[in-house]
């Protein structure tokens, strides 16, 4: 990832740029601007659809400027259109060279020793460093065309800035991809499973692969006694475009071999998974070996959602991304950003029903999901109502032991349910953790008791000087959770990026 593309300030400037750029486009079309009508008719765009292209990002504009949080780390937004800027922004930097490695800072030392290259060495979280390592060279590339093409500066094509949101934000008019609604194949093991979770982990920053490497690490020194699977709750950034797939998670992901066929790897459907239709999840990451071996239905189709069953437990993924509006239908009904950008969770009535037909009740149950019962912050409005009431409605919610979702940056473990006073976490399972700080650096959260719900047991808010870095700021820990399954409960244990175990829970299955 490109540090300026992670940067609040300089995203929104971008975006405002290409905004003001398309509106005069605009303006000199109706005006008979010879040149305006020129690049409209090169990029066979028609008036309707530059102007809906305007109208879209002046809505993502004003819903930026409306939901700024000045405790995330690196900036990236719940908003589709947003998004796909930053991902097509960040794509051709490369593509056209613009961008150079991050340049190690030197550091003196005595005696005989001579200066080493090495980032913050003197600081002792120095190798927890988790800064992009790329940067945009803009000042050094193309400037006679930069200038030449004034004050709209994205790699100097004077149409740039209407083939620029083509390539953006093409992929949001077309319909989502097709929905399977088969199952994956169920995975039944007769050894206790244990699991590695983890969630919001696909930027590809060092810390992530850390994540991904302390994992890998646990796995080998297990031995056969359990079955073990790898599972990621969902969002690869920005959009889930096949490239994004290919860079931040194949190269990175716990299980390396994939014709290992002994651990699993599963990866659930997030909403950054669909901002660009869900065409790269499905057709892309469930398609690589290492995914397909799991994921495949009875016909060997690639299915999100799944279940994973030993003697003594069911554990669910279930797929909440993919039953949003797109991003045009959500354009045609003046639907808020937070409605058609998949912020709440809602489910397919097929795996509801599935999962009703599936479901054991003299075994313990487990729900995985990327969105979430509730938040832990007392400012956030996302929620999975929809997805809560199909479940009630089946009759399963009650019989669920635990719920572990993703979504919000950030490790918690709430409550029992009897000391929660959340409405919606009130009726919840009688466990519920966030496991959603795989890989998005934030510099603080809902630490502070103001904006904590009171429903918050624990939460990852290290913060000290052992704690990582991003950009010269210290942030929290990335991390995993270790779920190891017993006949009388689940051992839930949460660990850093360098395997240091954090918080340990019991997880007891009624009965």
């Amino acid at each position: 990832m490109i540090s300026e593309y992670l940067n609040h300030e300089f995203v929104l400037a971008e975006f405002q740029t290409q905004h003001g750029y398309l509106s005069r486009l605009l303006k000199d079309f109706d005006a008979g601007v010879p040149r305006a009508i020129q690049a409209m008719k090169l990029q066979k765009l028609t008036r309707a659809q530059v102007d809906q292209a305007v109208t879209a990002m002046a809505r993502s504009l004003a819903w930026a400027k409306a939901n700024t949080d000045p405790h995330e780390g690196a900036y990236i937004a719940s908003d589709r259109l947003l998004c796909a800027h930053q991902a097509e922004w960040s794509r051709q930097a490369v593509a056209a060279g613009e961008v150079l490695p991050v340049a190690p800072k030197p550091r003196r030392t005595t005696g005989v020793r001579k200066m080493v290259a090495s980032a913050g060495a003197d600081d002792p979280a120095a190798a927890n460093d988790t800064s992009p390592q790329l940067k945009l060279a803009r000042a050094q590339a193309h400037p006679s065309i930069r200038k030449a093409a004034g004050d709209f500066v994205e790699y100097g094509d004077i149409h740039y800035g209407v083939t620029g949101f083509l390539a953006k934000t093409g992929s949001l008019f077309q319909r989502v991809r097709k929905f399977n609604h088969q199952p994956a194949r169920p995975a039944v093991t007769k050894r206790p499973l244990r699991l590695y979770v983890f969630g919001d982990w696909g930027t590809g920053l060092p810390l992530a692969k850390k994540v991904a490497d302390s994992i890998r690490t646990q796995i080998e020194a297990s031995d056969t006694s359990r079955q073990q699977h790898v599972v990621h709750l969902g969002d690869v950034y920005y959009v889930g475009e096949p490239y994004e797939y290919n860079e931040r998670v194949f190269d990175l992901w716990p299980v390396a071999d994939p014709r290992k066929a002994t651990v699993g790897s599963w990866s659930l459907n997030g909403n950054h998974d669909m901002y660009s239709g869900g065409y790269g999840y499905f057709d892309t990451l469930l398609e690589e070996p290492r995914f397909r071996l799991w994921h495949a239905d009875a016909k060997g189709k690639p299915s999100s959602f799944f279940l994973l069953e030993d003697p003594d437990w069911q554990v669910f993924g279930l797929d909440t991304a993919w039953n949003v509006p797109s991003f045009y239908e959500g354009l045609l009904t003046n639907a808020t950003v937070d409605e058609w950008c998949g912020q709440n969770g809602l489910l397919t009535e097929s795996q509801v029903e599935w999962m009703k037909k599936a479901r054991n009740p003299a075994k313990g149950c487990v729900l995985l999901t990327h969105h979430q019962a509730a938040a832990s912050r007392t400012t956030e409005k996302q929620h999975s109502d929809q997805a809560v009431e199909l479940l009630q409605q089946a009759g399963l919610y009650d019989g669920i032991d635990a719920w572990i979702w993703g979504h919000e940056h950030r490790a918690v473990v709430f409550k029992p349910k009897s000391q929660r006073t959340d409405p919606r976490l009130k009726g919840a399972p009688e466990f519920c953790a966030c496991l959603g700080h795989g890989g998005v650096p934030v510099t603080a959260k809902n630490f502070d008791l103001d904006n904590r719900k009171p429903d918050v047991l624990w939460d990852e808010d290290c913060l000290d000087d052992t704690a990582p870095k991003y950009e010269g700021k210290r942030v929290v820990p990335f991390g995993f959770g270790r779920l190891d399954f017993n006949p009388e409960g689940i051992d839930f244990r949460i660990f850093n990026h360098d395997g240091q175990e954090r918080r340990a829970q019991p997880v007891l299955r009624k009965g």
